[in-house]
């Protein structure tokens, strides 16, 4: 994504939320400077780049405290996944307490994605086929970009249908894949598929070696 992508986001939340500011900062040449400003933040910021599904950021914690800034990208069917999960009462974890805490993650990042603004944003990028919300802030380090991802089995039936979002949308934003499956990475190797793929267990390393420049 370009520098155009960023200050679309920064643009289009000043405007929803904060329209007479906006009006007042653009009928001024220091206005206009401070949007420019605070669009090459956003880009010099975030610049670190993953696509994943929604529940491995509540079953692995340290995906949420990064040692870097860093954006993760989240095709929308894996949030219904996550609602299926956490509504279906089936067990997560083998181990029951780690079972109770990470229902109780998911059951916070519902929560969090239903926020007003972060709802607003997810349901604006659901308007059309590939586009991309603004980014949903979790904490300084850290946010997530909802993805209205489509699939017509690209790839067959060697990959189901979120897997094949997850590499569809990687190679539409050429950034990699971060998950916990390590029979999806085999496969990705195995059938040459052009994307990049970590194990989350390789997160540290990831974030060294995704360094994108934009």
């Amino acid at each position: 994504m370009d520098n155009d992508y960023y200050r679309a986001c920064f643009e289009q939340t000043l405007i929803e939320y904060f329209p007479a500011l906006v009006q007042q900062q653009r009928s001024s040449y220091n206005g206009i400077m401070s949007l420019e400003l605070g669009c090459k933040e956003c880009t010099h910021h975030m610049n670190h780049k993953f696509v994943i599904e929604a529940v491995l950021l509540a079953i692995y914690g340290q995906l949420l405290m990064p040692s870097r800034q860093v954006e993760y990208m989240i095709p929308y069917s894996t949030i219904l996944e996550l609602h299926d999960i956490h509504y279906s009462g089936e067990s997560v974890m083998p181990d029951e307490e780690e079972d109770i805490h990470v229902k109780q993650k998911i059951a916070e990042l519902i929560a969090f994605l239903e926020e007003s603004l972060n709802k607003k944003k997810i349901e604006r990028a659901l308007l059309a086929p590939w586009r991309i919300s603004a980014p949903l802030l979790v904490n300084a380090k850290t946010s997530l970009l909802i993805v209205c991802a489509e699939e017509k089995g690209q790839f067959g039936d060697e990959f189901d249908p979120i897997e094949t979002e997850l590499i569809l949308t990687a190679q539409r934003e050429e950034i990699p894949i971060l998950t916990d499956q390590i029979d999806l990475i085999e496969r990705i190797f195995q059938e040459e598929v052009d994307t990049q793929v970590y194990d989350i267990e390789d997160f540290d390393f990831a974030l060294e070696d995704t360094i994108i420049s934009l």
